[in-house]
């Protein structure tokens, strides 16, 4: 009787490690980049503020994640760079900024 109960344990200690270690890593990424002219990029197309905004909200629903970049990265923000950073912070998503 121990056996099962040790053997039970495990399984749902495992069952719930597992799941704990999927639900860490995002369902979906969106690559949104701002080019050095304010053209907003998202995964490779280009795409207004509001649709940037849908697709966060989508991604929020989802569990994704967001890759950011823009062009000059080390100068300052255009107003569009600034605006998009400034959604994507907005909405809580997990946000990896890439070159």
């Amino acid at each position: 009787m121990r056996k099962h109960l040790v053997f039970l344990l495990l399984i749902v200690f495992f069952g719930v490690g597992c799941g704990q270690a999927a639900q860490g890593a995002p369902k979906e990424i969106s690559k949104i980049r701002v080019t050095q002219s304010g053209q907003i990029l998202l995964n490779g197309n280009p795409a207004s503020l509001e649709e940037v905004k849908t697709e966060l909200n989508r991604l929020k629903f989802l569990g994704g994640a967001v890759w950011y970049s823009r062009e000059n990265a080390k100068g300052e923000p255009s107003q569009d760079a600034a605006a998009v950073f400034e959604q994507i912070m907005a909405s809580g998503l997990p946000i990896k900024l890439s070159e």
